[in-house]
């Protein structure tokens, strides 16, 4: 009776978390909500000290852990202790993973993958609807930036795109349709996926989309040769560039500024527009760096270093002003130098950085149990870590339970754990 319980809660809350995924993209604090219940379900769906055990014997939640506790460690050495506790509630989010892992069912996997994919669809269709004025009563727009209806902004939110648009081109090579109307709105999501892409203002977003649309292609082509879906991937891919490109103002115009702000900033050490000054302050970070290479300067002494390092300089007041006026360097809870593996050099020198990719690595390294699993893993390590050298991430909580849901999904399950271990009795 007991487990017949157990397992009708268990069910209950992968469905939840089918809810779950489809409204994080949407509206964090009715995701909040669904989770919290999700965490009590979880209290009643038995064998907890399996679970739990399970949970802390794996290899990626050890690596969060260590990450917790070194930012722990290293506030001892700060001045914002503050701001160094509002961080760690924070990044409680980093063990929801612990739940996920402890309840998931394999065949709810592509559920909540597909639920997210179409969450993004709709987002990218209310982008649509605010580019060309078009009315939506009773959808509050809550997002920061051009085109961006609901994330923080629109850098995060191309992230999304990209995670979405690659599945889609997944399931579009390998022609995962039921039919002929699936087929249809894959390829126009993509479409619309991709060209939302170019007119977005996001500089990483162009770049990243480039970068997994060739790695998307050629891992699926490693074990594809079916010449007609060939063709007709390398046509839609073409098409969104195209129309990207040929319909975009914004896309071009931040593609002519970063090719001019980077030249100068290499070429001239002249630090303009937004992407002079990330070139700016990764020169004056990595000195900061190298004062304390291996321990570092302690949490969240970063930004003050950095701004003394600006106010010392042998430069005019016209650019230290210039400099200081970045908008992450006056925001005090989410102050970065716009490169995330940057700032824990200064904070946590050569070891934190060590442990950060610790944790990246721990991740890679989990056996994946699916090509389209192991294809999105990849995904959200690319895009996530190309996406660290001009912005931060783990402070970002809306962001990183994305993240660590989908990673979840790529992970060894405690489901998956204890079938083999089943298993492993049966054949002994």
């Amino acid at each position: 009776m007991l487990n017949r319980y157990a397992s009708q809660v268990t069910l209950l809350i992968n469905y939840l978390l089918v809810i779950y995924a489809f409204l994080l993209p949407f509206n964090i604090h009715l995701s909040n909500i669904i989770f919290n219940f999700i965490l009590i379900l979880f209290l009643f769906s038995g064998n907890l000290k399996d679970k739990l055990l399970y949970a802390l014997k794996h290899r990626v939640i050890q690596a969060l852990f260590l990450f917790y506790i070194m930012y722990i460690l290293w506030s001892l050495n700060s001045q914002h202790i503050d701001v160094v506790i509002w961080k760690l509630k924070e990044f409680k989010y980093l063990f929801s993973i612990i739940i996920i892992l402890s309840i998931l069912k394999d065949n709810f996997k592509l559920k909540i993958l597909n639920a997210f994919i179409f969450s993004v669809f709709i987002s990218i269709l209310i982008s649509y609807a605010m580019k060309f004025n078009v009315h939506l009563p009773y959808i509050k727009i809550t997002g920061y930036g051009q085109l961006t209806p609901f994330f923080y902004t629109y850098s995060q939110y191309v992230l999304l795109i990209l995670i979405a648009i690659n599945m889609t081109l997944y399931k579009i090579i390998q022609n995962q349709f039921k039919s002929f109307f699936l087929k249809l709105f894959y390829y126009v999501f993509y479409i619309l996926g991709s060209a939302l892409i170019f007119l977005l203002d996001s500089k990483i977003g162009y770049i990243l989309f480039i970068i997994t649309q060739v790695f998307t292609f050629t891992q699926v082509m490693k074990t594809t040769i079916n010449k007609k879906f060939i063709f007709s991937t390398i046509s839609i891919v073409f098409i969104g560039i195209f129309i990207g490109f040929y319909s975009s103002h914004t896309f071009q115009v931040r593609v002519s500024n970063l090719y001019n702000q980077t030249t100068n900033a290499i070429m001239h050490q002249q630090y303009n527009g937004s992407t002079g000054k990330r070139f700016a302050w990764d020169i004056i970070g990595f000195k900061i760096y190298l004062e304390k290479p291996i321990i570092g300067h302690g949490t969240q002494r970063h930004i003050d270093l950095a701004i003394n390092s600006i106010n010392n300089a042998d430069m005019t007041e016209k650019k230290k002003k210039d400099l200081l006026s970045f908008r992450n360097i006056q925001t005090p809870a989410l102050q970065t130098l716009h490169n995330e593996y940057l700032d824990h050099l200064i904070q946590f020198g050569i070891i934190g950085l060590f442990i950060l990719f610790y944790v990246f690595y721990s991740i890679y390294k989990e056996p994946t149990l699916t090509k389209e699993l192991k294809l999105l893993k990849s995904l959200l390590l690319i895009i996530f870590m190309i996406y660290m050298f001009v912005n931060y991430f783990f402070v970002l909580s809306q962001l990183g339970k994305v993240f660590f849901l989908l990673i979840s999904l790529t992970l060894v399950s405690y489901e998956n754990y204890s079938q083999k271990q089943k298993g492993s009795l049966d054949a002994n």
